[in-house]
């Protein structure tokens, strides 16, 4: 992994961040429902975005994120998983407002569209709103919830449901 930051003007600053991963199992990957399998995964993730902080309290990011994903064939196909890789772009933003100093209410929002190597496309939105609570300085808890929609460039119906994120 590889992080900076750059900051443009006192109230504007400039991110990147690159990861990669080679696993000869499925256990790392941080893909979300992925069964466990003995199958090599590799993947990159690119980000790179900019935060601005308007006031003390008031603080939005945008941003902009690339991932591809790939896995090895599986030669005995025990596992019987059909794993396809496959890369998504997609944007996202957020906007953070803080209450007191340690209290602030967080909303995000996030488009990822998705095409998977048989050329299958799909898109995925999510929209969140919460709160983080800061204990110390190296620790911070948070907890928010919103909507997750599907949709899909097939025949298949679009899906929306509930989401939440916990930390």
């Amino acid at each position: 992994t590889v992080n900076g930051t750059r900051a443009a003007t006192r109230r504007l600053s400039l991110f990147g961040n690159y990861s990669a991963a080679v696993s000869p199992t499925t256990e790392l990957v941080e893909l979300s429902d992925l069964p466990f399998a003995r199958v090599g995964t590799r993947r990159h993730d690119v980000r790179t975005g900019l935060v601005a902080n308007l006031s003390r309290k008031l603080e939005p990011t945008t941003g902009y994120r690339f991932e591809y994903v790939n896995f090895d064939e599986d030669p005995t196909n025990i596992n019987f998983l059909n794993l396809a890789g496959g890369h998504s772009h997609g944007g996202y933003g957020g906007l953070r407002y803080g209450l007191t100093p340690r209290m602030t209410l967080t909303g995000d929002y996030d488009m990822q569209r998705a095409t998977i190597v048989s050329g299958d496309t799909f898109a995925i939105q999510n929209s969140f709103a919460g709160i983080e609570y800061r204990i110390n300085q190296s620790t911070r808890v948070f907890g928010s919830g919103g909507v997750s929609h599907l949709s899909s460039a097939n025949d298949l119906p679009a899906r929306s449901g509930p989401a939440l994120r916990v930390g």
